[in-house]
């Protein structure tokens, strides 16, 4: 048996979780289609700095846009709830999935700076929805857990936000979902390391470690 194609396989797979992350074979198949469709159009823009410079505008613009219209869905979604915004509901959302967690990993693992993250666990805290207690491994840290009433806050306000979900996705077909979140998962895997080393730099340091971030994950 010929191993040829296996053996591209698995090094189109490691470019993939470079760049992306692990996920599921059904993303991995959409940015495969991605790449194939698009490598001739990509190989002519490659050399256009006007072209990436126009193309990064609209995507800025467009992640602008779609994040007001998100915030709007939100607020709806929570008015009659004691929820003041979306880091309420994905702190809810994250104790419910993970189990008891250190305050410091709570936010951290919400991408949200310490001290508005500080700010959404003592509101929290206050409308009885989770409560700390002393982390039994470190006497320095504290660690919050999910209340009874908190469980029955997230499951009252969850049909709403679902149905925020689903008004987010628009028109999109399931094979543009699936792109779509397969581009944003690349996104979020170039930013993460951003966020953990570059965290309030100036721009110009972002930048050139962003490059060298890339770089580093091309294929050989």
């Amino acid at each position: 048996m010929n191993y040829s194609l296996l053996e591209d396989l698995i090094d189109v797979l490691k470019q993939y979780e470079a760049e992306n992350g692990k996920a599921t074979l059904s993303d991995f198949s959409a940015w495969l289609y991605e790449q194939q469709h698009h490598e001739a159009t990509d190989s002519e823009a490659n050399g256009s700095p006007r072209i990436h410079q126009e193309l990064n505008e609209s995507i800025m613009q467009q992640l602008v846009d779609l994040y007001q219209h998100a915030r709007h869905y939100i607020k709806t979604a929570l008015k009659t709830s004691p929820l003041k915004g979306i880091f309420d509901f994905t702190f809810l959302s994250t104790l419910d999935e993970m189990g008891d967690l250190r305050k410091s990993d709570l936010i951290h693992y919400n991408t949200v700076e310490f001290s508005p993250g500080m700010e959404v666990i003592r509101r929290l805290i206050r409308n009885g929805l989770i409560e700390d207690y002393d982390d039994p491994d470190d006497g320095r840290s504290k660690k919050v857990r999910l209340t009874p009433n908190g469980l029955t806050m997230l499951n009252e306000v969850r049909p709403a936000m679902e149905l925020v979900q689903q008004i987010l996705a628009g028109n999109l077909s399931l094979r543009e979902k699936r792109h779509t979140l397969s581009g944003l998962r690349k996104l979020t895997h170039f930013h993460g390391p951003i966020w953990e080393q570059q965290h309030g730099e100036e721009l110009d340091k972002i930048a050139t470690f962003g490059v060298r971030a890339q770089s580093v994950e091309q294929p050989s």
